[in-house]
């Protein structure tokens, strides 16, 4: 459950995931990532944080654990070992890419850092849509009337970035409605 956004939306801005006691994954009760802006230009993001997930043992979903047979040098026993490997999460979300610092950047290659400022854009438009988009019409969403209104918008080319409205969907006309 997504409860609140915080703070002076000119310095940056927190999201916050409520979940119940007892959920069967991990421990916390909130979830958050924060968006920290630069103080001299109030659009430039300057670093996210993102919390430290309390999973229950074999419950992490960001992780797939994978299973490789290994043969011993010049032996023939064959052990198998287990690696974790990363995979897709929406939880990989409170895990921001992190900027290293200017002392750092000798050991990134230009195409390395080009990639990670990627990332941590892709990432801040991200909590930017989450913050904009979906908190403000969050009754739209979970009844379905933003997906309704989302087909319509994209069938009549339209987009809500160049509408602006952040208002309640429109309701479709009759012509809106008409079989082609």
């Amino acid at each position: 459950y997504q409860r609140r956004v915080h703070g002076d939306p000119n310095k940056g801005f927190t999201l916050t995931f409520h979940f119940p006691a007892g959920n069967p994954f991990f421990t916390n009760t909130e979830l958050t990532k924060k968006y920290h802006l630069d103080d001299e230009d109030d659009i430039l993001l300057d670093k996210a944080e993102g919390c430290e997930i309390n999973w229950l043992d074999g419950k992490d979903v960001t992780v797939v654990m994978k299973k490789k047979k290994q043969r011993h040098k010049g032996g023939k026993s064959v052990r198998t070992v287990t690696k974790a490997e990363k995979c897709d999460s929406f939880f990989n979300f409170f895990s921001p890419p992190q900027i290293p610092d200017d002392d750092d950047d000798d050991d990134e290659s230009n195409e390395d850092m080009d990639e990670l400022e990627d990332q941590v854009e892709a990432d801040y438009e991200v909590g930017r849509a989450i913050k904009d988009k979906i908190i403000p019409r969050a009754v739209d969403w979970f009844t379905g009337e933003a997906v309704t209104t989302m087909q319509f918008a994209m069938r009549d080319g339209d987009n809500d970035d160049e509408s602006g409205s952040d208002g309640p969907p429109k309701q479709p006309t009759q012509q809106d409605c008409k079989q082609q």
